[in-house]
């Protein structure tokens, strides 16, 4: 404490910290029956529930944000997986060089047979 003026440097202080939120929901977090089951193929299982759940928020759901969250996880669902293939400078590098000349003036000159240019 400093003396002259009785005021404490730091330490625990009555009422300092976060309050606890009553409103806050806390869920029980169950464990998965051993089914001998991915979890892939659990989520497979339950694919209808899932999308029967996310209707049922994307239409009648408490807010805008839970519906509007809910409709674009069914439009990413009925869209499928979009992927799109990661090409690397390697494979651009070897694609580029099977269609060098293509659409050119250059024709098939830059074409090799057998290891050999024309």
């Amino acid at each position: 404490m400093t003396v002259s003026r009785g005021i404490g440097r730091g330490g625990v202080r009555n009422g300092a910290g976060r309050k606890e939120n009553p409103a806050k929901k806390v869920f029980e977090i169950k464990p998965v029956p051993a089914s001998g089951l991915t979890a892939e193929q659990l989520a497979k299982q339950h694919l209808d529930t899932v999308i029967a759940s996310l209707v049922h928020t994307a239409t009648a759901g408490e807010s805008e944000g839970a519906r509007v969250t809910a409709a674009k996880a069914l439009a990413d669902i009925a869209r499928g997986p979009v992927g799109r293939a990661h090409v690397g400078k390697r494979d651009q590098q070897q694609a580029d060089a099977e269609t060098a000349g293509h659409n050119s003036e250059w024709g098939n000159d830059l074409d090799f047979e057998a290891g050999k240019p024309n």
